[in-house]
C-alpha cells in the first residue's frame, strides 16, 4: 500500500502540471486579447471625442474653391500623351475642369479631388499642404 501512493503521488503531479500549464497559457491568451480590446474601445473613443470637438481635418469649401481649376486642353503634339487624374485614374479629356494644386503642380479632376480636399488638406499624391495655397491665392 505504502508503495502504491508513493507512485500516485508523482503522477498525479505530473497530471496536475500537464493539466495547469495549457489553462495557465489560456488565460495568458485571454488576458491579451482583453487587454487589445480595450486598447481599440479606448482609441476609437478617442478619435471620435477629437472630431466632436469640432476639428476639421480638412479645407473649407470656400478655401477649396478658391484654388485654381482650368479647362484642360489635349497636347498639340501627337506624341505626347494627356494627362492623368490620380484619384480616378481616367485621362483628362478636352475641355475637362481640372484643379491644379499651386505649391506642387499636381492636376486632378475638380470632381475627383474636391471631396479629398474637405478630408485632408494635402496632396493625394506627394502630401504637399493644399491649405497654404488656398489662403495666398484668396
Amino acid at each position: 500500500m505504502l508503495l502504491a501512493g508513493s507512485l500516485a503521488s508523482p503522477c498525479l503531479r505530473l497530471l496536475v502540471v500537464a493539466a495547469a500549464v495549457p489553462a495557465a497559457l489560456l488565460l495568458a491568451g485571454l488576458s491579451v486579447l482583453v487587454a487589445l480590446q480595450a486598447c481599440t474601445v479606448v482609441r476609437v473613443f478617442l478619435r471620435r471625442s477629437s472630431r466632436c470637438r469640432g476639428r476639421r481635418r480638412g479645407l473649407s469649401t470656400e478655401e477649396v474653391r478658391r484654388l485654381p481649376c482650368y479647362a484642360f486642353r489635349p497636347p498639340l503634339a501627337a506624341e505626347e500623351e494627356a494627362e492623368q487624374c490620380a484619384v480616378c485614374l481616367e485621362r483628362f479629356g478636352a475641355g475637362e475642369r481640372c484643379r491644379l494644386l499651386p505649391l506642387c503642380r499636381h492636376s486632378f479632376h475638380a470632381q475627383c479631388v474636391d471631396p479629398w480636399l474637405l478630408t485632408a488638406p494635402v496632396c493625394p499624391i506627394c502630401r504637399t499642404r493644399a491649405a497654404a495655397a488656398a489662403k495666398r491665392n484668396g
